[in-house]
């Protein structure tokens, strides 16, 4: 969090105990970036995972709707279908979010300590003009 307000700036929104389960949430306007925060023992339950962490909030997920950000591989908001599928063979897709956009997923082969993928798209599978307009990785796994 102290990189990126070096690099970024003090964030636009900066929350404190939002709900139950989230910590800390924390919005950036320019570049778009959204962060969320939560505690220990929601991410453990969440994630089934067995490891002890020490106490405070553990980073859940990132949003963003900026091409300035990308994953290991390259991929960020902009990319199309075919260089999302090239990076990512074992996507998936679905219309989780009251079927009106295309999103992708991508489950992480490394276990728990490499996030999960996900994404909205700008148009129809089988266009190759099809973008990504909206990404983002972590544990809460929905981009809607």
């Amino acid at each position: 969090m102290y990189i990126l307000t070096e690099l970024l700036g003090p964030p636009d929104v900066d929350e404190i105990q939002i709900a139950a389960e989230v910590d800390r949430s924390v919005w950036w306007d320019n570049p778009s970036l959204y962060l969320q925060f939560t505690s220990w023992d929601y991410f453990s339950a969440a994630t089934d995972s067995p490891r002890p962490m020490p106490e405070g909030p553990v980073f859940h997920y990132y949003l963003t709707e900026s091409d300035l950000y990308a994953t290991e591989t390259g991929i960020k908001v902009g990319s199309t279908v075919g260089e999302l599928e090239a990076a990512y063979p074992d996507l998936r897709f679905g219309k989780p979010c009251d079927d009106e956009l295309w999103s992708f997923f991508v489950d992480p082969s490394d276990g728990w300590l490499v996030l999960p993928i996900f994404g909205l798209l700008d148009g129809d599978l089988e266009e190759t003009a099809t973008r990504i307009v909206h990404i983002g990785a972590g544990w809460d796994r929905t981009p809607c």
